[in-house]
């Protein structure tokens, strides 16, 4: 896979291990900060299948008085 999509991978294992962990009792997680872990799962859920959608899709997003896609190669 490419980087960018084992970087996805490696972000949906570390909140499958949390939410598992907190349910075995084996992580200490307050009620309050569950709905953090669904909150990821649907943001993982949004990226793009791959880096190409995920760069233009941030382009997209970015504010262009900030930076200059140019620079970067863009």
């Amino acid at each position: 896979p490419t980087d960018y999509l084992a970087g996805v991978s490696a972000a949906r294992t570390a909140v499958r291990l949390m939410r598992d962990a907190a349910n075995n009792g084996r992580l200490n997680v307050d009620q309050r900060e569950v709905p953090w872990l669904d909150s990821m799962d649907s943001a993982l859920d949004t990226l793009p299948s791959d880096e190409d959608g995920f760069i233009a899709r941030q382009i997209d997003e970015a504010d262009p008085e900030k930076w200059i896609p140019a620079e970067y190669g863009f």
